[in-house]
């Protein structure tokens, strides 16, 4: 129903406008402008991280090698499935391969060697499908002279110690020794079908020439110990050769170290082994620059080398320190930008040690170490521009943490999301938790009041626990 007064209004032909708040168009119109200018500043920033990774794929990368990641499967294998997650990662990382070091985790025909939670030959199989399908190469790794512990603690090879109370290093010159290496290295041939590359180990062989076959063999020939040492790893590699001609075989260096260059170039070892130089340290000392441009240059055409992500700081570090691998790695590229043109490196070794032998507690686990990994593949495989500092884009793409930076400070809870940051976040925690009580324990107040004694009887002065509760509260905060 029309009203009189509405027919008036439209009668006179006047219009009306809804009442508005002049202060609220205000504020609403400079909402809209914010958003705006918002939007537009986060689609420049887009477009120019967009652009400077564009650009930087055409700048030279920090390492043009291999980057060839070490998984070390002492005492803590991880699932199959956890390697269908990390593999695509490793691979946007930079990575080109994996060095796999199984020790008692793989099935060898002897199966006392074999642990009770190794891999099986159908798990093995589906490792290195997964690695093929990550275009990863597959390296692997098998002991033959030290760091034998494995082998060599059980009875039925005690008799193969070159020293009869330490395990770790196995007799060159007694033949039960060459035929137990055999039939351990054709077993990992046999699962690697078509790996062009295999680590011969050979390590930190601390005890050499010591049992009275040795010594006998020694005297016979004329040799030293150093002669021992390069028979043996010559033997060994030409076994492999032997039963597959195209594989390149791969030795730890520390031992060719303290070797001249002619005793080097007389072995021939450098027409059967490629050299692995290992170092962890902050700051690559001397005598291995050294010994890579004035030794291994005349003696192997090509040469490898090894950093460190995780497990070098302590056998019993349960956190990493992702800025000492980091600049392990920084360390390492200055050595290769001062050899450039003078050696042939053909990659480096990411390792990253689960355990310092066989006998020794848990380091770092894997997912620990993880964000180490990603830091320092990317950093490797990134430009030089991009590569100055850490952790870089493509290391905070993979690792997808609230605050990647937070990682520079060891034990630092930061959120992430990658495969496996559920365990890197409870072992912070659990490193916080240690370094706080450890603080508190310090305490004069804890050390003065709180003795069995006092727990004991529930004698104390309350104002000294108060203060070490206090004191105890913001170390773990803080």
């Amino acid at each position: 129903m029309t009203t009189a007064s509405s027919r008036g209004r439209r009668a006179s032909g006047r219009q009306y406008m809804p009442c508005f708040s002049l202060p609220r168009i205000r504020a609403k119109s400079q909402s809209i402008l914010l958003a705006m200018i918002t939007m537009t500043l986060l689609f420049i920033v887009y477009k120019a991280t967009e652009l400077s990774e564009m650009a930087s794929q055409h700048l030279p990368v920090v390492f043009k090698g291999h980057c060839i990641v070490h998984l070390d499967l002492k005492g803590a294998p991880p699932r199959v499935s956890y390697y269908e997650e990390i593999f695509p990662l490793i691979k946007e990382l930079g990575g080109t391969g994996l060095l796999i070091e199984y020790e008692d985790m793989f099935p060898y025909r002897h199966v006392q060697l074999t642990a009770k939670n190794a891999y099986s030959k159908a798990d093995i199989a589906k490792i290195i499908q997964l690695a093929a399908d990550n275009d990863l190469i597959v390296i692997p790794l098998i002991q033959t002279f030290g760091h034998l512990e494995f082998v060599l603690k059980l009875k039925e090879f005690k008799h193969l110690r070159e020293v009869p109370k330490y395990p770790q290093v196995i007799c060159p010159s007694r033949n039960a020794s060459l035929s137990l290496l055999k039939d351990m290295i054709d077993d990992m041939l046999e699962l690697h079908p078509t790996s062009q590359l295999i680590h011969i180990g050979s390590d930190e062989v601390y005890y050499l020439g010591d049992c009275e076959q040795c010594q006998q063999r020694i005297a016979s020939l004329k040799w030293d110990k150093r002669d021992l040492f390069l028979n043996h790893m010559t033997t060994v590699a030409k076994y492999i050769k032997s039963k597959k001609p195209s594989i390149t075989v791969l030795a730890w260096d520390d031992e060719f170290r303290q070797m001249s260059l002619e005793e080097l170039l007389a072995s021939n070892v450098g027409k059967l082994v490629e050299p692995v130089v290992w170092k962890y340290t902050l700051d690559i000392p001397v005598d291995v620059s050294l010994a890579i441009s004035e030794k291994y240059a005349e003696v192997f055409p090509n040469i490898w080398i090894a950093s460190a992500f995780k497990g070098a700081t302590g056998s019993d570090m349960i956190v990493t320190d992702i800025d000492y691998h980091w600049r392990n790695h920084v360390a390492w590229m200055q050595v290769v930008s001062a050899l450039a043109g003078s050696v042939n490196i053909r990659g480096i070794f990411l390792t990253g040690w689960q355990r310092y032998d066989h006998f020794s507690v848990l380091c770092e686990l894997l997912p620990v170490g993880f964000p180490s990994l990603a830091v320092n593949l990317a950093y490797l495989s990134s430009s030089k521009m991009a590569g100055s500092s850490w952790p870089n884009t493509k290391a905070t793409r993979v690792l997808k943490c609230d605050n990647a930076h937070a990682l520079k400070k060891v034990g630092t809870p930061v959120n992430c999301a990658f495969p496996g940051a559920g365990v890197f976040a409870a072992v912070t925690a659990l490193y916080t938790l240690h370094d706080s009580y450890t603080a508190m324990t310090a305490n004069s107040h804890f050390r003065g009041w709180f003795s069995d004694y006092n727990i004991r009887t529930a004698f104390a002065s309350p104002s000294h626990v108060s203060i070490t509760k206090t004191s105890f509260t913001f170390s773990s905060i803080g």
